[in-house]
């Protein structure tokens, strides 16, 4: 009997490794014997699928050949693994190639964005190499017609590439595919809907002839903040803004009749306001993506404060959020493409537009900036984002440009400061460079509001660091340092340094009227550095032991006298009890009369107990429309 007809004894491993054989593997000859076999002098023979040869397994006995087959499978196993793994991720590059591949093949099919006005091209989405290119702070100027993707790979975006594809170039289809909402808020269409403003010409607060001369008046006051071309006659400006936002021209129309005729003014004025406030009401939800509606935030940012002093039309505007607002929708507009929303190439030059473009955004960052150091509030927007546009690259570019550029750069540093803890050292640092980058431009006519922010901020930055504050409309001064301490009295001294600097910045303004034009936030921090000044004033005073010396008399008495112009000037130029300006006033002489005696007041020549405060009438300086224009927008 052969050892192939032994119906040996297996055991359950054996018998577990066999059962899912389906036919019997041939014996095969070891290439070296086991121990036993060598020994018993017989053949070892083993078979695929065990680990011992099949005399030992009989026996059921340790076998020299089980070591070494368990090492071989072992070494097997992981070889396995590996050439699977391998195969996988073969597999799963070859899936994502092909899948690149369809993507690539489907951005050269889409050509062009799909036009607000129903033409039958679809919008092509920009898959960014690079993903830094989306970080908060890149945000380059989108001076053409097509959209400008934010992320590609946002999950609502890749839905709508698989909805394009199904369209196969059909808009409607498209337009269908997905909610609308969707699709607007990707800016592959425009919803079509532009809230309804109203005509104050059409429902008869104006008349043509009036509203055609107050935008005559707003461009010579005002013009310097919008920019409107110079081919442009005021009647071209009056149909265009008409047409493309309504509530540009109310808002240009009341502006100018704050200082303009008393009579106009009556009639006028209030339902203006209250038409104002109605259609910003409506235009929040929905805003018109166009120049003019921009240009409208950027007014209302720049003048709120003046704008809202009557209680009657219910109008009371927040700069911060203004300005916030308009940042918003200026970034929408910059994604879907703004070359279509500006002035006809045929009436300007391409640069002018990309100026417009850029002068607009700085203008929005310099009152947001002001608004969020006047209020103390953060910014919804990061510092990064908040960053102005080169405008040395223009030709066309001005004085006016370079001054803004300086100015939110210092709000820049003292926002960091106040809003987001910078040290002070870092800060003096920053200080000292933007001193030496900018201080070419101190002294210059009509640049003296860069020193103004110079020195407020300077204000500012001792605030924070002595823990100077404020209580109520009395503001009384408080610090925790000892105000007697030397080195806290220079600090003082130094500070009412800044603050009487500030206010004979301000009274280098001889014309009345430039002066009541000037935006609120400039009439803001002058009417912060007066406070801080009667306060410093005061303190300092108080805390003199002995008899006073003349020089220090002396500074006292100039102080109270620019203090005194200036309430006398807030007051000559105020409109109404309720305007602003008379409101500050008011404040600043119940302050000082709270303060200073009666005989300090009247040694200055203008106050009396009687009368109050008086002053002498500046003189009406008024150089000319185009002269003051050209000392305003005078190149560099």
């Amino acid at each position: 009997m052969s050892i192939h007809d032994i119906q040996m004894p297996i055991t359950g491993a054996a018998k577990e490794d066999l059962h899912h054989k389906k036919r019997r593997k041939k014996h095969t000859r070891a290439s070296r014997a086991c121990t036993n076999c060598r020994i018993r002098k017989t053949r070892c023979l083993w078979t695929d699928g065990t680990a011992k040869c099949l005399r030992c397994l009989s026996l059921n006995v340790p076998c020299s050949l089980e070591v070494k087959r368990s090492q071989n499978h072992a070494m097997d196993e992981k070889s396995e693994a590996a050439q699977r793994d391998s195969q996988q991720t073969n597999e799963h590059d070859r899936k994502l190639d092909e899948i690149s591949d369809n993507v690539k093949n489907l951005m050269r099919l889409i050509k062009d964005r799909l036009p607000v006005s129903g033409e039958a091209n679809l919008p092509a989405l920009e898959i960014a190499p690079n993903p830094s290119k989306f970080s908060e702070s890149y945000n380059p100027i989108n001076m053409t017609s097509n959209f400008r993707e934010v992320t590609s790979t946002s999950a609502m975006n890749l839905v709508s590439i698989l909805a394009m594809n199904q369209s196969t170039s059909n808009i409607i289809e498209f337009e269908n595919s997905l909610p609308r909402t969707v699709l607007a808020g990707l800016g592959h269409i425009d919803l079509g809907f532009q809230s309804r403003c109203t005509n104050p010409v059409e429902n008869g607060i104006l008349s043509r002839k009036e509203g055609v001369e107050l935008l005559r008046i707003f461009r010579d006051r005002y013009g310097r903040w919008i920019s409107f071309p110079e081919s442009y006659e005021t009647e071209n400006i009056y149909e265009r803004v008409l047409s493309t936002c309504p509530l540009f021209f109310t808002i240009m129309c009341a502006l100018s009749l704050k200082y303009g005729d008393p009579l106009l003014r009556e009639r006028c004025y209030v339902p203006l306001l209250r038409v104002i406030k109605c259609d910003l009401e409506h235009t929040m939800l929905n805003p018109p993506l166009c120049l003019e509606y921009i240009q409208s935030l950027v007014i209302l940012s720049l003048y709120g404060t003046n704008l809202s002093e009557h209680l009657s039309a219910g109008l009371c505007l927040d700069s911060w959020q203004l300005s916030s607002n308009a940042l918003s929708v200026f970034l929408k507009m910059n994604r879907l493409g703004l070359y279509n929303r500006l002035y006809s190439v045929e009436d300007v030059e391409p640069e002018f537009n990309e100026l417009t473009v850029h002068r607009i955004w700085n203008i929005l960052i310099l009152v947001h900036l002001a608004y969020c150091l006047l209020y103390g509030r953060k910014s919804n927007f990061s510092l990064a984002a908040l960053q102005t546009r080169d405008v040395s690259q223009f030709s066309m570019s001005t004085k006016f440009d370079y001054r803004i550029v300086s100015e939110c750069s210092i709000y820049s540093i003292m926002y960091k400061h106040t809003i987001l803890n910078a040290t002070r050292e870092a800060t003096v640092k920053e200080m000292e460079v933007w001193t030496h980058q900018w201080d070419f431009m101190f002294g210059k006519p009509l640049n003296q509001f860069i020193e103004i922010d110079f020195h407020w901020v300077w204000i500012l930055i001792y605030l924070k660091e002595y823990g100077f504050t404020f209580e109520g409309q009395s503001l009384v001064f408080k610090t925790s340092n000892d105000a007697t301490d030397p080195d806290c009295d220079k600090k003082f001294r130094t500070m009412e340094g800044h603050a009487y600097k500030i206010l004979e910045l301000i009274d280098t303004v001889k014309d009345d009227s430039y002066f009541a034009f000037l935006s609120d936030q400039i009439h803001l921090i002058v009417f912060f550095a007066a406070a801080i000044s009667i306060d410093l004033l005061c303190l300092r005073r108080n805390n003199s032991k002995g008899a006073i010396e003349q020089t220090e008399e002396n500074t006292t008495s100039n102080i109270l006298i620019i203090l005194l112009r200036y309430i006398y000037r807030l007051r000559k130029v105020s409109t109404t009890n309720e305007h602003p300006f008379f409101k500050f006033s008011m404040i600043l002489e119940k302050s000082l009369t709270s303060k200073f005696s009666k005989q300090d007041l009247e040694a200055t020549g203008m106050y009396s107990e009687n009368d109050g405060i008086s002053g002498t009438p500046y003189i009406f300086e008024d150089p000319g429309d185009e002269e003051e224009e050209a000392q305003e927008l005078g190149q560099i």
